[in-house]
């Protein structure tokens, strides 16, 4: 994330924030366990339907994303299909 009025100018790390002028990190926006489990879904590769899908299925997995909550969503995913 990318604070209001921020400069940035160099690479920012994947679920870091920066803030000022020029950026600097603030703070991770995610624990390390989190960010591990939410790369491992490949959210990307799904399509925009099973984005919304998901979303109106599990709201907590989009809003308030754990660790526990975003790896039994890919349990479940896999076992799907």
């Amino acid at each position: 994330m990318i604070g209001a009025g921020a400069i940035v100018n160099h690479d920012v790390a994947s679920h870091s924030i920066v803030v000022g002028n020029p950026a600097r990190k603030s703070r991770d926006r995610f624990e390390p366990a989190l960010v591990e489990a939410i790369e491992a879904t490949k959210w990307w590769e799904l399509s925009i339907h099973e984005l919304r899908e998901l979303i109106v299925r599990d709201s907590e997995i989009a809003f308030a994303p754990t660790a526990a909550n975003v790896g039994a969503w890919q349990n479940d995913h896999r076992a799907l299909g």
